[in-house]
């Protein structure tokens, strides 16, 4: 009994090590300690064959890895979160496409972009970075450069008891949201960030500026922002059908030419003429890029021979 017992101490004590080396992590890699999330991405050449990983049944396994090709450029990882009720449904960081940018031959998931979902944190995260795998052993650097933009940003619609509307097919039916950025073409505080694998140990560095954004985003109903400011803007409209109902929507928004008269450019975007009209903004500033609407779809546009890319986000509590 003396000596299980002493064994069980033992066992406890590494244990206790163990998970304080995790609670601490390794300050010589850059990283912060504390509990985060970690997406790797993977570069591969062109022999390699991308799919999903599935288990013995078919079954496909989401993991956190994203695989781009080392060959072509600009492979386009988008990632999804938010703060509304759709946003909540997102509880560990999943990738579920894990293939980006390769030819289709090259390519078994259908898509052409990756896809990740990110939980949603109101306070944001801090999001820290490093590349990894071998420095090339000729003249080639080993390089990845990433450049964000904002896809779709959505506000979910409810109905008057406060529950979500939804489709035919059971998904939130969602409302086109207006997004202006103000700092860059797209409103980031950092607008592109490049790493390079040299010899030796690689140390991770904050890459947080990536996904703050400052801007304007502008709703066409006041029910959806209640301390919003009236604005004029000058859209085009279309008609898409959505389950088979035909539905308006305003594209390639942008500021008037002048104010005072209020004037639109007079040139067609591909066809379509812009005319004035009235929205309700709320202006951000370095804010997370995730948090200003309910459902916001962010893209990265990678180009990388980075043989692995690590990726660390670390929730904010305040």
């Amino acid at each position: 009994m003396k000596k299980m017992a002493m064994m069980s101490l033992v066992t406890f004590a590494v244990l206790a090590f163990l998970a304080g080396q995790v609670l601490a992590g390794n300050i010589n890699n850059g990283f912060p300690p504390g509990f985060h999330y970690t997406l790797n991405i993977h570069a591969k050449n062109e022999s390699f064959i991308c799919d999903y990983e599935r288990d013995l049944s078919g079954k496909i396994i989401y993991g956190n890895v994203i695989n781009v090709p080392d060959y072509l450029p600009n492979a386009e990882i988008r990632m999804v979160s938010g703060k509304g009720k759709l946003a909540a449904t997102f509880t560990d960081l999943i990738v579920t496409d894990p293939c980006a940018g390769f030819p289709t031959s090259k390519d078994l998931t259908g898509n052409s972009y990756a896809m990740l979902q990110l939980p949603k944190n109101e306070y944001g995260y801090d999001v820290y970075a490093r590349p990894l795998g071998k420095p090339s052993k000729d003249d080639l650097a080993r390089l990845i450069t990433i450049v964000p933009s904002l896809g779709t940003v959505e506000m979910e619609e409810y109905d008057a008891n406060g529950n979500p509307i939804l489709d035919s097919n059971g998904n939130p039916v969602t409302t086109d949201l207006l997004y202006l950025g103000l700092v860059t073409d797209n409103g980031f505080q950092t607008p592109s960030e490049t790493f390079q694998r040299f010899k030796g140990k690689s140390i991770a560095k904050p890459i947080t500026g990536l996904f703050l954004w400052s801007g304007e985003v502008c709703y066409f109903d006041t029910s959806y922002c209640t301390s919003c400011a009236e604005e004029s803007k000058c859209c085009a409209t279309e008609e898409v059908v959505i389950d088979g109902v035909p539905v308006i929507r305003y594209v390639y928004c942008e500021d008037p030419i002048s104010l005072d008269p209020l004037t639109c450019d007079p040139t067609p975007h591909d066809g379509l003429l812009l005319y004035p009209v009235t929205v309700y903004c709320q202006t951000y500033n370095d804010y997370w890029v995730f948090n200003i609407a309910d459902l916001v779809e962010y893209l990265w546009n990678v180009d990388s021979n980075v043989k692995q890319f690590n990726v660390r986000f670390y929730p904010r509590t305040q």
